[in-house]
């Protein structure tokens, strides 16, 4: 009995360990292939839009939105190196701290350029001729340095609180308390998926509800123009009828009368 739980509490760790390496593989290989084709791909896209295409507000929109993925995937490599070294960091404190700046900063900038782009469509569809006299390439730079700005702010204290620990080995981690991990997460839940979400989710609302308003609007447009053109017809029907009736009865009195006046003169005769 006693090898019996000596074996097996010694297989237990074994075989955490090997699945924890099973994951880890995963996870590298997975980094990996984004590195490479997100890198590609948001490189192909800011070459595109930045170099090749017509400055419109799509593409300002585009290519901020490919450069924030671009930065993300280039800074994904420092992760595939620690991860591979048992998130060991060997980069120092202040890549490590610059590191997580980015990766935030990445994750903030994405979620408000969404934001803007889907304000930007709604805009487009609700008032069309505003959007065309006042939607200008100007005016998307400013609000894309604005929306970089804002997420640059709202990163900064995920790079103050960051912080190397550990003596032989170091690690790149959050150097604070229990209390102020709950208010980071809260914060990041906040503004970077609640605020944004109920933003698109009021415009989806909205989007509806005047498109269902719109085609109600339309139809009863439609039936009423119909009932009009029908009433209308048939007045004009109305009207036409006793002029035929006159015509008529006129063309029958002067056939009547014509006829009456040649048996009178063949009388005379």
């Amino acid at each position: 009995m006693e090898t019996d739980n000596v074996t097996s509490t010694e297989d237990t760790p074994a075989g955490g360990d090997g699945v924890l390496r099973k994951v880890r593989m995963a996870s590298l290989v997975i980094y990996c292939v984004i590195v490479i084709v997100g890198t590609l791909g948001n490189g192909l896209v800011i070459y595109v839009t930045g170099c090749r295409m017509k400055r419109t507000v799509n593409s300002v929109w585009f290519l901020n939105l490919a450069l924030a993925d671009f930065l993300f995937t280039a800074f994904l490599i420092f992760t595939i190196i620690s991860s591979s070294q048992d998130h060991q960091w060997q980069f120092g404190e202040f890549m490590c701290k610059f590191n997580s700046f980015v990766i935030i900063v990445n994750m903030f900038a994405s979620v408000f350029l969404l934001t803007a782009i889907s304000l930007d469509r709604c805009l487009s569809i609700w008032v069309v001729v505003w959007a065309q006299n006042k939607r200008t390439v100007r005016k998307a730079q400013l609000i894309c340095v604005c929306i970089w700005m804002t997420a640059m702010v709202c990163s900064t204290p995920y790079a103050i609180f960051r912080r190397l620990v550990g003596e032989d080995k170091t690690y790149c981690t959050y150097s604070i308390t229990h209390e102020q991990k709950w208010i980071l997460g809260i914060f990041r839940f906040v503004v970077g998926f609640l605020i944004p979400f109920l933003k698109k989710l009021r415009q989806s609302i909205c989007f509806v509800l005047e498109s269902a308003l719109a085609e109600d609007h339309l139809s009863f447009m439609s039936s009423r123009s119909l009932s009009s053109h029908l009433s209308r017809f048939s007045r004009k029907s109305d009207s036409a009828a006793p002029l035929e009736r006159k015509d008529t009865a006129t063309s029958l009195n002067f056939t009547e009368s014509k006829v009456v006046m040649t048996d009178e003169r063949d009388c005379e005769h």
